[in-house]
């Protein structure tokens, strides 16, 4: 998936969710965090799109806090490690509640 293709799938996401009051970086990173290639650090990415990474790691913070997944996915979407789609992929694609 190029930058450009996450990119218009994260605005798309963002716009979706825009009526939920979540701050702009929040969105930003949950839009990331739904739409990248599995295996390419979140880290890398954010930086491609201007997002910082104390940005990602405090999103990440509250999805795990939330309940929304796993310290340890947080951990390995932050490194690149993961090979899964996480949760968030299936929250990208639904109604904002």
């Amino acid at each position: 998936m190029s930058i450009n293709r996450i990119r218009e799938e994260a605005a798309r996401i963002v716009e979706r969710w825009a009526a939920e009051s979540r701050s702009v970086a929040e969105l930003r990173v949950l839009a990331l965090l739904a739409v990248h290639p599995a295996g390419l650090s979140i880290a890398v990415l954010a930086a491609q799109l201007g997002i910082t990474r104390q940005a990602v790691q405090m999103s990440c913070a509250r999805l795990h806090a939330a309940g929304r997944i796993t310290r340890r996915a947080a951990v390995r979407r932050l490194r690149g490690t993961s090979n899964k789609r996480p949760f968030l992929y299936q929250l990208a694609n639904q109604e904002p509640s």
